[in-house]
């Protein structure tokens, strides 16, 4: 039986192996939840697991319904909760999944058992606030590192990729030169958010060079962590010729292409509107007898829903996804549920994204802010200011701070829907926070404004955009975001 190697190592309790023989059938795309269930359920009848060995499992288990199960084995077998390892797993999960309520009770629980946060704890909880798009509390936790996290590589690459997944290059290389003058050791997750955040904030000339210092540290040997990343930014910068350079260097270290390596692959030449490549790109997978999981699916849906030149999303590609996904009993997680509620919305199939926020809570999944944002930003185009008050309210009793992105979603509805006081409230809601407005916001107020024929509000608007970065500045970055694709309305832009 395919779990006889895997029952071996977990009963002879070696979890380093274990984690190596998972991580491997991983890389091919296996169904790594389906596979701890079963040694839970099936292998465990007669055998006692250690705390390690459980954290392993829960590791490599994305469904927290699993997780639950595992959690109930430890109690039975003497162990739980557990130690700072498992603390750090089930609080990641949890958050990363949306559900901070659960997280902070997980915490509280190990804390009464006299299991306390480690140095790596911080990491955890930056990197479960960056998924959850608050940045703000990114920050706050930033400035509470004590000594020992300091020294963390693993809270360092916790920052650095936060800063990467907002594109604040500069605060990143900032925070990267501190921690080498910490002399903290990078590690290739280290240069893989390095890459990441340069090419997001479109400095693609540092890639390479960045690429050059990694190869150049000393017990750091290629991996496909880094060669996943340098895809994504050639990807990101459109360069797709050098996708053929990156591939035979990875066979020159006899680097071998992972699940993972293929989805960014799949995400790239989605984003590209390449779909033939796309297509190529999944029968190659078959062909190497890897298995899609639930990233594979999600890059799938992104590339068939994406708008193509003189036509719409391709919407019965987006069916079969889903409907092959079904068949395979493939787990979803939020970031799926996110991509199908983009591609229907694109498509102005309210039916199905009232369907879809009704089946997450029955998959075990939680709404995140961007979750939020997403059904603000469909509902806002069809001007139902009913329903977007709705999501507003609802997004706000699960304890969510709406981040810029959340309020320029709003302001968009409010403004096709010409509810100027609404809009008006809104934005002394964000200045009361303290919130900064982003090059969008003010686009939008403009137009808001200038829709209305309020001179006074919209001089009011004129100078706060001044005295945030200044009129050229201003100007620049919009420039920027049209090109992006993210501007504002051509009309809120030639006002400027």
């Amino acid at each position: 039986s395919g779990l006889n190697p895997i029952r071996g190592l977990a009963t002879a309790n070696k979890p380093e192996e274990l984690h190596t023989r998972l991580q491997r059938l991983h890389d091919r795309g296996v169904d790594l939840t389906v596979l701890v269930h079963d040694i839970i359920t099936i292998v465990k009848l007669q055998h006692r697991y250690t705390v390690d060995v459980y954290n392993i499992l829960l590791q490599h288990c994305m469904d927290l319904r699993i997780a639950d199960q595992v959690q109930a084995c430890m109690y039975g077998d003497g162990c739980a909760p557990g130690n700072s390892t498992t603390l750090n797993i089930l609080y990641g999960k949890a958050g990363c999944a949306g559900d901070l309520q659960t997280s902070e009770k997980v915490r509280l629980l190990f804390e009464k058992q006299g299991v306390l946060p480690d140095a790596e704890f911080l990491a955890t909880q930056i990197r479960v606030y960056s998924a959850l798009q608050q940045f703000d509390k990114v920050k706050e936790l930033e400035e509470q590192k004590q000594p020992a996290a300091r020294s963390s590589v693993q809270v360092w690459n916790a920052v650095l990729s936060a800063y990467a997944e907002y594109g604040k290059v500069q605060e990143m290389l900032n925070r990267w030169q501190l921690m080498v003058d910490a002399g903290v050791q990078p590690n290739s997750e280290t240069y893989a958010a390095l890459v990441r955040g340069v090419a997001r904030g479109k400095q693609l000339w540092r890639v390479q060079a960045l690429w050059d210092e990694f190869k150049e540290q000393k017990g750091l040997p290629p991996s496909v962590t880094v060669f996943n990343a340098l895809i994504e930014a050639y990807g990101l910068g459109k360069q797709l010729q050098m996708l053929t350079t990156i591939f035979e260097d990875m066979q020159r270290h006899s680097i071998p292409a992972t699940v993972s390596t293929f989805n960014t692959l799949l995400s790239v030449y989605g984003k590209a509107n390449d779909l033939q490549k796309v297509e190529n790109l999944r029968a190659e997978m078959q062909k190497r007898g890897m298995m899609p999981n639930v990233q594979t699916y999600k890059s799938l849906i992104d590339a068939y829903a994406r708008p193509k030149p003189g036509r719409g999303p391709e919407m019965e590609k987006v069916g079969e996804i889903r409907e092959a996904m079904a068949q395979a009993s493939v787990v979803l997680d939020v970031a799926v549920f996110v991509s199908l509620i983009s591609a229907y919305g694109l498509a102005r199939d309210f039916h199905q994204v009232k369907g879809l926020m009704q089946e997450m809570p029955k998959a075990g999944v939680s709404p995140t802010q961007e979750v939020f944002t997403v059904m603000l930003d469909i509902y806002g185009k069809s001007r139902d200011v009913q329903t977007i008050d709705e999501l507003w309210a609802a997004m706000k009793a699960l304890d969510f701070i709406p981040n810029v992105q959340s309020y320029n979603a709003m302001l968009r509805a409010y403004r096709n829907a010409g509810a100027v006081g609404k809009a008006t409230a809104l934005w002394d809601e964000m200045r009361g926070r303290g919130l900064a407005a982003s090059p969008d916001t003010f686009a939008l107020l403009r137009s808001i404004y200038t829709r209305a024929g309020d001179r006074a509000k919209l001089e009011e608007v004129n100078e706060c955009m001044n005295q945030a970065k200044g009129r050229a500045n201003i100007i620049r970055e919009l420039a920027v975001l049209r090109r992006a694709g993210l501007a504002a309305d051509a009309d809120a832009f030639g006002y400027l």
